[in-house]
């Protein structure tokens, strides 16, 4: 398969998964589980907040703006935000 056809492929396929879904919602007068929708949301909100303060934290390490204390652990996981790292509780003068 070619890069334009799979591209072509994939967005024909999200187009008729949106157009179904569309037709369920208001054709068929179907309703969203609103409390399940709501909170796995809040859920994956919660969980960008955290990766995005600890790769902000992270950036501001190298930038050498705050202290850097290396731990134990030897990986780092930077798609979550986990890195061998501890910030500061307070700053230090």
């Amino acid at each position: 398969m070619t890069t334009i056809t799979a591209r072509s492929f994939g967005a024909g396929a999200r187009a008729r998964f949106i157009g179904g879904r569309h037709f369920a919602i208001l054709k068929l007068g179907l309703k969203l589980p609103l409390k399940y929708f709501l909170s796995a949301t809040g859920t994956l909100l919660y969980i960008m907040a955290f990766i995005l303060l600890e790769t902000a934290s992270k950036e501001l390490q190298a930038a050498q703006w705050i202290s850097t204390t290396p731990t134990s652990v030897p990986h780092a996981i930077p798609m979550l935000g986990i890195y061998p790292t501890v910030e500061p509780s307070r700053r230090k003068d």
